[in-house]
């Protein structure tokens, strides 16, 4: 519900443009941004999956998540991320595919690249709705099936996506991770 009010609201600042669906005219702050990126990070990957990796191996799987999302990330953004922002904000990039389409002159290495990244993002997506799905039959002690929370996650989400672009993204990404962190202490 509250998602919804917010995809609503940031459609209220849309502009018509395929750059500010996309990109939200390059205009996410700081606080946004870190907020959007970290509520990202803490998917059904990391909450369920790690989880029950440590129940599994041991404790030390925090160790190795929390390192990668300490350090590796935020490295990756910090070298690579900043200068792909302003090559993109300069030359009118929207995807990762039209950076490498354009630096290798190469419409199959554009084409490639756009692959690779449905292949590895479907999955990705799959296990938050799965993750989604499995949250609502366990909280509900199985009142809820497990393929209607998984719809009702799609719904939501393609609700806020569709309608809000990236800014109502990472509005909802942001106010999720306020959640989690307030309600995770």
């Amino acid at each position: 519900m509250v998602v919804s009010v917010i995809a609503a609201l940031s459609h209220r600042f849309f502009r018509g443009t395929g750059e500010d669906y996309f990109v939200a005219n390059r205009t996410i702050g700081p606080f946004l941004l870190l907020m959007s990126l970290f509520g990202t990070n803490m998917t059904a990957f990391s909450i369920l999956g790690a989880s029950g990796e440590a129940y599994r191996y041991g404790i030390g799987v925090f160790g190795l998540m929390g390192s990668s999302s300490a350090i590796v990330i935020p490295a990756i953004f910090l070298l690579v991320g900043t200068r792909l922002w302003r090559l993109g904000k300069r030359f009118g990039y929207v995807t990762q595919a039209q950076y490498f389409r354009d630096r290798f002159g190469s419409d199959v290495v554009g084409l490639l690249l756009f692959l690779l990244n449905v292949v590895l993002v479907v999955p990705y997506l799959l296990i938050g709705v799965m993750g989604g799905g499995i949250t609502f039959n366990q909280m509900t002690d199985g009142a809820i099936p497990f393929w209607v929370g998984s719809f009702v996650v799609c719904a939501v989400v393609l609700a806020y996506v569709c309608y809000g672009g990236l800014r109502g993204t990472a509005w909802a990404n942001a106010f999720q991770t306020l959640v989690f962190m307030t309600l995770g202490r």
